[in-house]
């Protein structure tokens, strides 16, 4: 449906497109450039993809893997006094997360990739932007810095994240693992990416001790799952 949409209109757009939108009373314009950002769009901003139920007001988001901005639009409209902190590695990812979400009130946005800690990587920059990887890929190799989850928590100084998102391409596993602060999250949105992990699911999912879990197998590829403390 997405790409029926689109092709119709990239000739005569030079392939990019700013289409504005309504969320939750608020409007916002996007810059897209696939079909793939279109069905972002979809998915997230219309089918709510990232919603966890029994959070409400979050103070604190950190979106990892946060592609060109659907995902910290969505956040930006359901907790509307959340300070916000989007991490996106791919460069040309980065530029249309810089037009779409870069002047919003309350929104950070770093260039590094989030991994097991601090260093450099090369990520596959793939023509699909939604599947750009540190972990593979037939893209173009591209050097980045990374950190990791408890360097973004004590350069941002924060002692809650009240909504942690994370869809970093196979990178899930090693982000967790690498781990000493999780404890200091109350909720996960994630993807994962099963065939891209170096564990099972199960062993992945066991990071999540202390959590209720619940997953959405939406393919082999790509399992959609929430976490809330309990």
């Amino acid at each position: 449906m997405w790409a029926a949409v689109w092709l119709p209109l990239r000739g005569a757009r030079g392939g990019r497109l700013r289409v504005t939108l309504t969320k939750g009373g608020r409007r916002f314009t996007l810059l897209l450039r696939s079909p793939a950002d279109l069905a972002t769009v979809g998915e997230v901003l219309v089918d709510d993809l990232y919603e966890v139920p029994g959070v409400v007001d979050a103070r604190v988001v950190l979106d990892l893997g946060s592609h060109i901005g659907t995902s910290i639009v969505f956040f930006r409209q359901r907790h509307p006094n959340a300070e916000i902190h989007g991490f996106e590695p791919d460069p040309r990812s980065f530029e249309a997360l810089q037009a779409n979400v870069g002047a919003l009130e309350g929104v950070s946005i770093d260039p590094r990739a989030v991994a097991a800690g601090r260093g450099e990587a090369a990520l596959h920059s793939s023509p699909n932007s939604l599947a750009s990887s540190l972990v593979a890929g037939n893209g173009e190799p591209v050097d980045v810095r990374t950190v990791g989850l408890d360097g973004i928590i004590e350069e941002l100084g924060i002692d809650q994240v009240d909504l942690l998102k994370i869809d970093v391409e196979g990178a899930e596993y090693d982000v967790l693992a690498n781990a000493t602060r999780l404890g200091v999250v109350r909720a996960i949105a994630g993807e994962l990416h099963p065939q891209l992990v170096p564990v099972a699911p199960d062993a992945f999912f066991a990071l999540l001790d202390g959590f209720d879990v619940h997953v959405d197998v939406f393919s082999p590829a790509s399992w959609q799952f929430s976490a809330v403390r309990r």
